[in-house]
Parts: structure tokens; sequence; C-alpha cells
């Protein structure tokens, strides 16, 4: 149950979301969304940030109280820049509906943009399509001409191809794609995430049917969190739904699978304590490509633009399992050129920003920082969390002169797009740990 702050708090701040020229900053930043670890450090979301700032300074004085408003602009920011990418890549919607949570209620938004006309009669079938709304489906259908419908039929480019055959050939009268093709159909609304497109499957599904689409559904998430070690906020919603839908055999070999998928579901279940126990559990089992796709995730899960717990919280569990994983698994990891790598290249990027330069020219200043600080106010305004994170990786031997050394040709053509020539921070913060 929310708090009535946090119920305010949320209506607030979704409320400013919907007004006009601050939601179109906001879809103006949707442009570099694939690059979305990074995009809120972007100059499109700082002006984002600026108006919001002062339309909400317009209706509270209280300092405390706007900051935790301005604290959920990106959260509610990035839930619009990807439903946009999802649902509405050519479409620029001027309403979105949110639930009391603060997430887009998908159906309510696609239905007011499906009573704009002035949306293409093929924009809003594919949109209607995405979200088996099956009355508006039909409503759409009867508008569209006859090279509207063979479009959708012959497009083989088209992404969502095997979503749009359905309904095509639904609309036809044609019941034969429903089985023949459901595995495609089902992989398509999985991959892209689409929730109520999966729960209106499952629905018209027959039962013999449920148990292996459910089971192909957990096979995509296992895949897709073993290697981006990142599920969406509906992914994980999906994740829970097919999980219901699995016969009781094949839930004990799913939950029991060693994958960071189940681990990210029972993660993002915000049971730590049970995580963890159950890692204890796994970890002499698992395989050292698992553990690494596992910390993987705890560091997307740490970094993620939609955090479910504070920073600081992650980073604890992140240590813990550190910790908890043999030393001659650790030191198989490490010696992998790509894993502190990898972490470094996400922190630059993201977290420390002024490795970018674009406030000072000073770069002495920068290199005579030192790395731990002994209160909670960190050189250049950073979150103190952000210094333990990177201090913990050094220290343990994660983030390396030569990982960095590796990763340098990389990072110089990142960093020399915005104007800087050298890491002189970064390698004097590493030789002074090590």
């Amino acid at each position: 149950m929310l708090s009535l702050q946090n119920m305010t708090v949320i209506k607030i701040i979704t409320t400013t979301c919907n007004n006009q020229q601050l939601q179109s900053l906001i879809i103006d930043s949707h442009e570099g969304f694939e690059n979305r670890m990074y995009s809120k450090t972007g100059r499109e979301f700082k002006a984002v940030q600026d108006l919001a700032n002062e339309l909400i300074s317009k209706m509270c004085n209280c300092t405390r109280f706007k900051e935790l408003i301005l604290e959920l602009l990106w959260p509610v920011s990035y839930r619009i820049m990807f439903w946009i990418s999802v649902y509405a890549p050519f479409i620029k919607p001027t309403t979105f509906y949110w639930t009391d949570r603060g997430r887009i209620d998908n159906v309510a938004t696609a239905k007011y943009i499906l009573r704009n006309e002035k949306v293409s009669v093929r924009g809003r079938f594919k949109l209607a399509c995405k979200l088996c709304l099956s009355t508006e489906i039909r409503e759409i259908w009867s508008e569209m001409t006859d090279d509207d419908r063979t479009y959708f039929q012959y497009r083989k480019r088209e992404t969502f191809r095997p979503l749009l055959l359905f309904w095509v050939y639904t609309m036809k009268g044609s019941d034969y794609v429903r089985e023949l093709y459901m595995p495609d159909i089902f992989e398509c609304a999985t991959k892209f995430g689409l929730i109520e497109a999966i729960k209106y499957f499952f629905s018209i599904m027959p039962d013999h049917l449920k148990n292996d689409m459910a089971a192909l559904g957990e096979d995509h998430l296992h895949k897709k969190a073993d290697t981006t070690c990142f599920l969406e906020e509906d992914e994980v919603d999906i994740g829970y739904l097919l999980f219901s839908q699995l016969w009781d055999s094949n839930k004990l070999i799913s939950f029991h699978f060693d994958s960071a998928s189940t681990l990210s579901l029972i993660l993002h279940s915000s049971e730590h304590k049970f995580f963890l126990e159950e890692l204890a559990q796994r970890l002499p089992f698992m395989s050292t490509a698992s553990t690494e796709s596992l910390l993987y995730l705890l560091f997307y899960s740490y970094h993620s633009e939609m955090k479910i717990m504070k920073d600081r919280d992650y980073c604890k569990l992140f240590m813990d399992v550190w910790r908890t994983v043999p030393a001659s698994v650790r030191n198989s990891l490490i010696a992998r050129p790509n894993f502190g790598r990898h972490f470094l290249k996400v922190m630059i990027k993201r977290e420390f920003r002024y490795l970018l330069r674009e406030a000072s020219n000073n770069i002495d200043e920068y290199a005579a920082s030192t790395l731990a600080p002994n209160t909670s106010v960190t050189p250049h305004c950073f979150d103190e969390s952000d210094w333990e994170f990177l201090n913990f990786l050094i220290e343990e031997g994660i983030a390396t002169i030569p990982s960095l050394t590796k990763s340098r040709s990389v990072l110089l053509n990142f960093l020399e797009g915005k104007g800087i020539q050298r890491l002189f921070f970064l390698e004097k913060s590493l030789n002074i740990c090590n």
C-alpha cells in the first residue's frame, strides 16, 4: 500500500509530465532511446529537468517535497520514452494515462490515441494489434481500404509481422493461423514485452498449448537476461505471468534453472533475503558464465533507469554476492578482459559525467581529487554510493589499469565526441587504490 505522500508525489509528477511543452521535450529525448543507459545524462534531458523544475516550483514551495517529486522525473520520463519506442514510434501521443503506482496504463493510453482520427488508419491498426484490442481492431478494419489490408498481409519486413498477420487472418475469418503460427505470434509478443497481447493469447489459447507457450516465453526471457542482464518492467511482469501458466513440474524445473532470468524475477520481487538464500544454494552448482550473468544483472539493476530499491541497497547486494562467489570463480572472472572493462565503461559514461568535462576545462582539478571522500558530500556533488561502488571494484581487482587500457580506444571514441582528450582522473584514482 502506497502512503498518501507517495500517491501525491506520483500524481503530481505524472500530471506534470502531461504538460504539452514538457512532454514534447521528453518525446524529443526519445530519439536517443537505444542508448538509454546513458540518456539521462544527455543535453536533451537537461532541458526536460529545467522545465519540470520551473513547472513544479509554481505548484510547490516546499524544497524537500519538490525534491521528492523531481526524483521521479526520470522514471516517469523513461516510461514515456519506452512506451513510445514499443507501441507508437511514429505517433506523438498528447496524453498518457497512469496507474496509481506511476506506470503507464497501456490500454487506456492506447484507446485515447485510437480515438484520434488524425493518426493514420495503418498506424492505429498497428497500435491496436500490439495490445490485442479486439473491438478497436474490428472497428479500424472496417475503415481500411483493400490496399491497407493487402499492405499488412504481404509486407514481410514489418517488425511485428506475426502479430499483425494473426489479426489480418482473424478479421478475414481464418482460424488456422491460431495454432499453426501461435509459437511465432507468442514469441513476437514476448520479444517486445507486449504484456497485454500475452494476456489476450492466454485467454483464447487451448489449455494444452498454454504450458508450451509459457515455456517458450520463459526460454526467451532466460536468453535475454543471460545476454543483456536487464529486463524491463513489463518483461518482469510477463515472467511472473508465464510462470503461472507452467505445469507444476515445469515450474520446479524453471525455478531451479541455472539462469540469471530466474534469479532476476526473484530479485525484482523485492524478496531480497530469499534471493540471497536461493543464491547460496545455487552458487556451488552455477557455471562461471551464469555467475557472470548474475553479476551483470545486479550491476544493471544498480545502474538501471527504473530503480526498485535504493542505489545503496543494490550496491550492497552486489558486494554481498561477489564475496559469496568462490575465490576460484572470482579469479576466473577477473581474468576475463571484458569483465572489468564493461563495468568501467558504463560507470564512466553514466555515473562520472564530469569526466566529459562539459562544465570545466581544468582537468588538473579532477586529477587532484581523492577517490574516498570522508563525508557524504562528495567531490563534484556525486553520490557517495557511486564512489563506494567504484572503490569496491578497484579494491577487489575487478577494475584495473589493464582493464582501463584495454577499453581506451572505445572510451576515447566516446569521449572525444565530447571534446575530451585524456582520462587523467580515472587512471590516477586507480593508481591511488592499487
